[in-house]
């Protein structure tokens, strides 16, 4: 990759609301560097640069989103009070909180025993956030969800499509933890099957389907 030069073009601009500073509302005017593909079979040809708080084509920095679900979903306040406080549409606000998932947190102290994994498409980029310390990231569209089929918790919801994404989350969990999973429930992808293969050499794998469903999450929960 390397840096697109455009007569004439400066890197694209961006308008970011975030945190208030000062008690004033702040809008940060981001220009972002724009990179070209040398290679001519790449199907993408051309990237901005994104970081942890300006994600590609987001309008809210990630803490401001992050702020603004954690005053309504912590402490019992009124949705047109928070949405004034930082200048944003009631709309924006609600849609804020209905499309954040709160995930469990402790996948690590869990004794999963029936492991969901499912390839999920939301219908608009999501928020995570940390039912216990109130962190909030941003996800694409297309994630993986991995649920305790049991209880339904939803245990992590990580980026990508691809088996390795499955490997790298399960390879990160304790030994012990590993060694306690006895099902697997997945989409029938042979990625995601050679994944659990070579992390849980020794648990059944199921097709979705065929696994008993967990509990409806609330506020807008997927189900994995």
């Amino acid at each position: 990759m390397r840096g697109a030069d455009r007569p004439g073009a400066g890197p694209p601009t961006q308008r970011v609301k975030d945190l208030p500073c000062g008690g004033e509302p702040v809008t940060v005017l981001v220009r972002k560097r724009r990179y070209v593909c040398a290679e001519e079979l790449c199907p993408q040809r051309t990237s901005a640069e994104v970081t942890d708080q300006l994600p590609a084509r987001a309008r809210l920095a990630t803490r401001l989103a992050g702020a603004v679900v954690n005053a309504l979903r912590v402490d019992p306040r009124a949705v047109s009070g928070v949405a004034y406080q930082h200048e944003l549409s009631w709309t924006t606000t609600i849609r804020l909180v209905s499309t954040t998932i709160d995930v469990d947190g402790h996948a690590d102290y869990r004794h999963v025993r029936r492991l969901g994994v499912d390839e999920h498409r939301f219908r608009r980029v999501r928020y995570v956030r940390d039912a216990d310390t109130g962190a909030t990231s941003r996800v694409e569209p297309w994630s993986i969800v991995f649920t305790d089929l049991d209880t339904g918790a939803i245990l992590d919801v990580v980026d990508g499509r691809r088996g390795k994404t499955v490997t790298d989350w399960v390879k990160a969990r304790p030994r012990w933890w590993r060694r306690r999973v006895r099902l697997v429930a997945i989409d029938m992808s042979a990625e995601f099957r050679a994944a659990i293969r070579k992390g849980l050499p020794k648990a059944k794998i199921t097709r979705r389907s065929l696994a008993r469903d967990p509990p409806r999450e609330r506020d807008g929960h997927h189900r994995a």
